[in-house]
């Protein structure tokens, strides 16, 4: 997959991400970009793997060096992909850059997940059902690919 694929379905998760705001029933991702950096994460990560299964996708969790304060964004093909960075005030829209991410200044101490790895964490850490997350990247692929 190339940067520019990559760019062009992280441009189509947007509005996704953005359609699930306020529907209840899904957790965090109701108030994206808010609060939603770890499910959105996981499900783009999830996504992309689904659409290349070569693709070396990862889910990172950065940590303050506080400790208190953490952020989750993707990377993949040396791409950062943040879909919900313009949660924070110095930020106007989610970031799609090359590696290393801007906010890995603020969140530091990172951690690397697969895809698979995040969207059980979402599930035993955040209660957000892996089933439900599932029915949702199948939901954007069947909209975003018919």
């Amino acid at each position: 997959m190339t940067n520019q694929q990559l760019n062009e379905i992280f441009l189509r998760a947007i509005p996704f991400f953005e359609s699930l705001k306020g529907v209840r029933g899904i957790p965090f991702i109701s108030t994206y970009p808010v609060n939603s950096c770890e499910s959105t994460s996981a499900m783009l990560a999830a996504i992309l793997q689904k659409l290349d299964h070569q693709l070396d996708v990862l889910v990172v969790k950065g940590t303050q060096a506080s400790g208190y304060g953490m952020h989750f964004w993707v990377e993949a093909n040396g791409c950062v992909l943040d879909p919900t960075a313009h949660q924070f005030p110095e930020y106007n829209a989610p970031i799609f850059a090359m590696h290393p991410s801007p906010l890995e200044k603020v969140f530091s101490h990172t951690e690397l997940f697969t895809p698979e790895q995040a969207l059980t964490q979402c599930d035993e850490e955040m209660g957000f059902p892996r089933d439900l997350a599932n029915r949702l990247v199948s939901k954007f692929l069947t909209h975003a690919y018919s």
